[in-house]
């Protein structure tokens, strides 16, 4: 494979901070990259660095002549009051594509993106809906290479799959910036770190993110090796320097300035190898009641959007529940609920005595804007008491990197991440019953997330936890529910269950209930029901319904590859042949699923 980018030794500043040191990297084609690192490392400049926009001090940029590339930035640069239809053309029509094939390659990478109201202003859409288009966009321009910052961000876990799948099967190139550990394993052929301890300024890794970590450790034990060899040495020649030796000789000389030489580097290697990551760390009240709270027949809407009907649930000591839902599901209703900031319509909350709830907001209310970092940490004095022992604010900052000097920084000046940080910490002063997290991740880099997940993990009281990075709930929750929009909530054993069977319209595996009051399985209650709504040939088309829609989504999924090929979007014919099985499949698949909802009406 030929390189679509390569650098070399490259050194980068910003003003007096120097970002990349002799750092090394190349894109060649196929390839599929994660880029990963803590915050400040120097990922996005990377990116700037491979588009063009950015140069590099000293060192070789090598791009292949006539590269295209699209660059999806972490923030939306669309003019919305334009429609995303016309903004699709717009951009494919500046790559010299015909009239006739640009729209059509607007209209599938809308599609393959599932952008709504293409034919309004941008500016009627959400968030996650603007950045899905943005995404879309950069389909549209037919690129060589793909450059993707944090692309995962303000996604949905279902918008999410969609662009794994579509990166996936791409035949572009591409190099993604993110801290989706999940989307790092699905979608990446390979992991890059970004981190001047590495030789080279980073470590490659080809897999995903397992691969990654498994290699890492092996690279950290390699470097504490290194550090206890050079300890060693550097102990023998700080003796020699303590005898007082007469550096008269040249040899003498020479031994010297090796003495420092080795000690200068011994201590940035330490550096390196002890660098500081966020102390997160949850107290727990350690109570001994096993019954927290219960949830009995609760009903909760808002308007016509149903959250809850007739719920019966109960949260136990030690259970770490994830909470799933597609977008706009009411989860964020729901921990209200649960926490008693809001009154159910019908139905009792009830919990433990004096239980204590601590919750982690999604949204922060604005409150803290102009209080400075150190108020933030510590609200009522220069210190805080945590686990017994009273902190001097500026050690209790630096546990959450904080530099002395950002104390008396209001908290709204400070970046996403720091501002997360900064909650967690408040957050980590109280010992709670039950902690309540509703995406804690926003805005996290790796090495922070990692420690947050190890604290929830040995978190001893219960904990309920909404957030996309799926990584994480999957490995810190031991039970899982689901919203679905509509009322329904239904436990799931894992998280995979749940996209298999929301997102992917899988059947589901057995159900897991609550210790107490275990479920039935999704197919036995439908069983149960059927028998007593269908009639004889609704039965059929009932039992036949699961098969034909994955049938018809396998048929959708290929067309849509089909279309993602360069070859077949030169051919005016394939693509026109391609889109009437594309239109075809999903109009019969829409049927389906509307006839199916039809069906489970009857039957409830």
């Amino acid at each position: 494979m030929s390189s679509l980018v390569t650098l070399s030794r490259v050194d980068k500043r910003m003003g007096a901070q120097r970002i990349f040191s002799d750092l090394s990297f190349s894109v060649e084609e196929g390839d599929r990259v994660g880029i990963i690192g803590a915050n400040g490392a120097g990922k996005s400049t990377l990116l700037r660095i491979l588009e063009g926009a950015e140069e590099v001090d000293q060192g070789e940029l090598v791009r292949r002549k006539s590269l295209r590339i699209s660059y999806v930035s972490q923030s939306v640069d669309f003019d919305v009051s334009k429609t995303p239809l016309q903004l699709a053309q717009e951009t494919a029509d500046a790559k010299a594509i015909s009239a006739a094939e640009s729209e059509r390659l607007a209209r599938i990478s809308l599609g393959n993106l599932d952008v709504p109201d293409v034919d309004r202003p941008a500016s009627f859409l959400s968030g996650g809906q603007q950045k899905r288009l943005q995404i879309a966009l950069a389909f549209c321009e037919n690129p060589d290479l793909m450059l993707l910052d944090e692309p995962t961000n303000h996604l949905d876990i279902e918008s999410i799959v969609i662009l794994e799948k579509l990166l996936s099967r791409s035949s572009f190139a591409w190099v993604a910036v993110s801290h989706d550990r999940w989307f790092l394993e699905n979608a990446v052929s390979r992991i890059v770190d970004v981190d001047a301890q590495y030789p080279g300024g980073t470590l490659s890794v080809d897999g995903g993110y397992v691969e990654f970590l498994s290699r890492r450790e092996s690279f950290l034990q390699t470097a504490q090796k290194q550090i206890d060899s050079l300890s060693n040495v550097v102990r023998q020649e700080q003796a020699w320097l303590r005898q007082g030796a007469k550096a008269r000789s040249t040899k003498s000389k020479h031994r010297t300035r090796s003495a420092f030489q080795l000690m200068d580097e011994l201590s940035l290697i330490r550096a390196h190898a002890n660098k500081k990551t966020a102390g997160i760390q949850f107290q727990a009240s350690e109570r001994k009641t096993k019954r927290l709270i219960e949830v009995h027949n609760v009903s909760k809407s808002f308007g016509e959007l149903a959250i809850v009907k007739n719920l019966d649930f109960k949260l136990l000591a030690g259970q770490a529940l994830g909470l799933l839902g597609r977008n706009g599901t009411g989860k964020t209703t729901f921990l209200r609920l649960l926490s008693g900031e809001l009154q159910p319509d019908e139905g009792r909350v009830k919990t433990a005595v004096d239980l204590k709830i601590s919750h982690f907001r999604q949204i922060d209310d604005g409150t803290l804007a102009d209080t400075a970092l150190k108020r933030v940490l510590a609200p009522e004095s220069d210190s805080v008491l945590f686990r017994g022992q009273t902190i001097h604010v500026a050690s209790w900052a630096k546990r959450f990197r904080f530099a002395f000097e950002q104390l008396e920084q209001p908290f709204s000046s400070l970046s996403g991440g720091e501002r997360a940080r900064a909650r967690i910490a408040n957050l980590m002063l109280e010992t709670p019953d039950v902690l309540i997290l509703d995406e804690p991740t926003n805005d996290l880099d790796i090495p922070t997330l990692e420690i947050l997940e190890e604290s929830l993990q040995d978190f001893s009281g219960a904990l309920v936890l909404v957030t996309h990075d799926r990584f994480m709930i999957n490995r810190v929750c031991n039970s899982f529910l689901g919203l679905d929009g509509l009322g329904g909530a239904e436990m799931y054993a894992d998280y995979e269950q749940w996209e298999n069977h929301v997102l992917r319209g899988k059947a589901p595996k057995q159900v897991a209930g609550s210790e107490e009051a275990p479920t039935p399985t999704v197919e036995k209650t439908r069983n149960a029901k059927r028998s007593k709504k269908l009639s004889y040939n609704e039965q059929r088309e009932y039992d036949g319904m699961e098969e034909k829609i994955l049938t018809l989504e396998s048929e959708v999924e290929e067309a849509q590859a089909k279309l993602a090929e360069p070859e077949v979007q030169a051919d005016a014919e394939s693509l026109q042949k391609y889109c009437e099985a594309l239109d075809k499949a999903q109009t019969e698949l829409d049927g389906c699923y509307q006839r199916w909802a039809e069906l489970e009406e009857k039957i409830s």
